[in-house]
Formats: structure tokens, C-alpha cells, sequence
């Protein structure tokens, strides 16, 4: 199984200092942007696939705008 291990961590940002770094710069889209739930209870989909989620900037980024 192939896979990708690293930490994170999550501080509160500002919407709006957020929105204003997106969408990101060609050198930021080449690396990998996933997302890993970790604790208990893990949802069942995770346990079964145990792959990170990919996630789209561009929607992350419209979604930050509704938001405003």
C-alpha cells in the first residue's frame, strides 16, 4: 500500500487573509493537499480506504468567498 505520513496543525485563520493567498501559485498546485481524520471514532468509508482526501483549491477558495 502506498501512502504519504506527515503532522498538522490547525490554528483559527481569518477568512479573509485566507482568500487572499488563493488560488495558490503553480509551485503550491504541484504538491499534494490531503486531508486524514484521525481519532476516535474514524468514519467507516476511512477505515475501509485508509487513503487521505484530495481537495480542490479553486472550490476551497469559492467556498472561503461565500463565506465573506
Amino acid at each position: 500500500q502506498r501512502g504519504m505520513k506527515g503532522n498538522i496543525i490547525v490554528f483559527p485563520q481569518q477568512r479573509s487573509t485566507i482568500a487572499s493567498v488563493l488560488p495558490p501559485s503553480l509551485e503550491e498546485l504541484a504538491a499534494p493537499i490531503g486531508i486524514i481524520f484521525v481519532g476516535p471514532p474514524s468514519p467507516e468509508w476511512l477505515r475501509t480506504k485508509a487513503a487521505p482526501l484530495a481537495i480542490r483549491p479553486g472550490k476551497v477558495r469559492k467556498a472561503l468567498e461565500w463565506l465573506k
